[in-house]
């Protein structure tokens, strides 16, 4: 056992010494009696110096060429335009369109955008959220990053199939003004709107305009197209015929009936009357309270009353930003979409020129944050083929009622009208 024990000490002195001396590649040993662990080395680290490749992006050798259809609206996208520049060194040039022999407007530029008639090159192109539908269909309507804090109707207004393909500039929604002279309180339910120290009582255009009766059709459960899950809006189920849109717009023609209601010729001439002072109460877009504000008279600007036992649910519509995905600067077109035009400052400068209001609360007045309360539970027109059409022909079954039509003939009728027999 001695003999053993001194034989093993001594093998363990020669491996430290020969490791001691730097002796071959003894790897690091310990020694147990009967028994000898070996330790792997350590990893090899290699090191090397990484090459870093510079890629360097071209800044556009144009401007950014922005259309639109509206020379007001030039101006306030060109007011941010030179913020832009100034800050980016990248010019931007606001053109309206104009064509030929005819008067400007957001279908005509439309048409223009799909048929490729645009006099020059298009970045980027400003219209109504209704357009979203066809420039998609067409690929030109680029994926948008969209900032948080919109309200999810103004959302869903520029996104088909629930993905943003512009950004919100300005929404045109609902409220209801109401003269505090002619009537102190604000009635809670439309059918119990009295107005005894007053001329009129409501006004609503005798036109049919469907952008103010809407609220009527919805009141009871009516709709005028069904939802899909999948692209928003099932065009095969037309809801003007069922039950509860005949309940609804029922309220709005006995209202016309008892003199509740009284119908100037249009919406401008309902502004007028009211400015005048002749009507206790007004529905009106966003973009006519300046009109209205301008007269110096007491006025609340609030949301509309009941309908129906219901909070009132209104139609609306919103001003966007399409950026084009095959423009000559992409990348800089969205950073000007998003960040100039569509951002807190852009929205509220584009509000300001057009009388509708902005998207961001941060940027709406006490009558705009009224108007976004309406907008935040209400309804866009629908983002289906041909809306124009058809809320016209929605407008003319409320101008029919007006006219003394009943109501189950000038809904069914709207519906022959939208869905003409083949």
């Amino acid at each position: 056992m001695t003999k053993s024990a001194l034989g093993i000490g001594r093998v363990a002195v020669v491996t430290l010494l020969v490791a001691a001396c730097g002796g071959g590649s003894l790897l690091p040993t310990t020694s147990v009696p009967g028994t000898t662990t070996t330790f792997a080395p350590g990893p090899t680290i290699a090191t090397t110096t990484p090459t870093t490749a510079v890629v360097t992006i071209p800044r556009p050798t144009g401007p950014l060429v922005v259309w639109v259809s509206d020379t007001t609206l030039a101006e306030a996208i060109t007011g941010r335009g030179n913020a832009y520049t100034s800050a980016t060194g990248i010019p931007v040039e606001v053109r309206v369109f104009t064509p030929p022999g005819g008067d400007a407007g957001p279908a005509n530029l439309l048409e223009a955008l799909l048929d490729d008639g645009l006099d020059g090159p298009a970045d980027i192109y400003v219209g109504p959220h209704t357009w979203v539908l066809a420039l998609a269909e067409a690929g030109l309507a680029e994926p948008m990053p969209l900032a948080d804090g919109l309200a999810d109707t103004i959302v869903a207004s520029v996104s088909p199939r629930g993905h943003p393909l512009a950004a919100p500039l300005v929404v045109d929604g609902i409220v209801q003004i109401r003269n505090r002279a002619l009537l102190p309180e604000a009635p809670e339910a439309v059918e119990s709107i009295s107005c005894p120290d007053a001329d009129d009582c409501l006004l609503l255009p005798a036109d049919g305009d469907a952008d103010l009766h809407y609220p009527f059709l919805v009141a009871m459960g009516g709709y005028l197209f069904g939802p899909d899950p999948e692209v928003g809006w099932n065009t095969d189920d037309l809801g003007l015929g069922t039950d509860e849109a005949v309940a609804g717009v029922s309220i709005f023609a006995d209202l016309l009936a008892d003199g509740t209601i009284t119908a100037p010729a249009d919406a401008a001439a309902a502004i007028a009357d009211f400015a005048a002072g002749n009507a206790a109460l007004l529905w009106v877009r966003a973009s006519g309270l300046a009109a209205v504000q301008a007269g110096g008279m007491d006025i609340a600007v609030e949301s509309l009353p009941t309908i129906g036992g219901s909070a009132a649910v209104t139609s609306f519509r919103t001003l966007a930003a399409f950026v084009n995905p095959f423009g000559s600067a992409k990348s800089e077109a969205v950073d000007f979409v998003t960040d100039w035009l569509g951002d807190v400052n852009g929205s509220g400068a584009i509000a300001l020129a057009t009388g509708m209001a902005p998207v961001w609360t941060e940027a709406a007045s006490s009558s705009a944050t009224v108007v976004l309360e309406s907008v935040a539970s209400g309804h866009p027109l629908p983002i289906v083929d041909d809306i124009d059409r058809i809320w016209f022909e929605l407008s003319d079954a409320f101008r029919r009622i007006h006219a003394d039509t009943s109501v189950e003939d000038a809904l069914f009728g709207a519906i022959g009208d939208i869905r003409p027999p083949e």
